[in-house]
């Protein structure tokens, strides 16, 4: 059976417009697909970058755990050398106590030496008086009188 010049055409036509858009799509599809490589290429290259990121983060947290540690262990040291030093001024306390102590005791005995040397600053002055009234009555005499 002929084919009608019209529904020919418009067969022609509609099959022009189908590869048109088939070229079309396959265009598209050409630049999606490089757009799509592009952005698969973005993701891996920010994935690469987080992944760089956290392993430098990671890093500098370990390097300040091992600081930290080093600081726990210094910190150690000096907790222990001042326990020494309060051992020592404990030491040295007790020492000072006793010291006190004596002292007090050397102040008793100076407080008790200065009472007797009262005494015998008195007793020296009661002799220097006598002395002196000896001496008085001595050469109040005749030499010849003897």
């Amino acid at each position: 059976m002929p084919e009608d010049p019209i529904t020919q055409g418009e067969i022609d036509a509609l099959t022009r417009r189908v590869e048109a858009v088939e070229d079309r799509v396959e265009s598209l599809q050409v630049q999606t697909g490089g757009n799509f490589a592009a952005v698969i290429e973005g993701q891996a290259a920010l994935r690469r970058e987080v992944r760089d990121g956290f392993a430098r983060v990671s890093a500098r947290f370990d390097g300040v755990d091992t600081r930290l540690n080093g600081m726990d262990t210094r910190l150690g040291g000096v907790e222990t050398r001042l326990d020494g030093m309060y051992t020592r001024l404990g030491g040295v306390e007790t020492r000072l106590d006793g010291m006190d102590a004596r002292l007090g005791g050397l102040e008793n005995r100076f407080d008790g030496l200065d009472t007797r040397f009262g005494g015998l600053e008195q007793k020296i002055d009661q002799h220097q008086a006598r002395i002196v009234e000896l001496l008085t009555q001595l050469v109040g005499r005749d030499a010849d009188a003897r």
